[in-house]
């Protein structure tokens, strides 16, 4: 899994925490710091619900930053 941010467990599942690749976007080496500070407020989360052996059964796209 690219971007991996985090892994999370519980009984017998654990959700993988990851940024959403978005194919749309494009690196500009001229940005400046209000476009960089938008970027960042625009991007996506992938949560990832898997079972004990490690199948993915669910996934959910998120627009906030998981910390918990």
């Amino acid at each position: 899994m690219k971007r991996l941010i985090a892994i999370f467990g519980g009984g017998d599942n654990c959700v993988l925490v990851s940024q959403a690749e978005d194919s749309n976007s494009q690196t500009n080496p001229i940005n400046t710091g209000v476009n960089l500070f938008k970027n960042q407020q625009q991007q996506q989360y992938v949560l990832v619900l898997c079972n004990s052996i490690g199948t993915p059964l669910e996934s959910k796209y998120i627009d906030i930053f998981p910390h918990f």
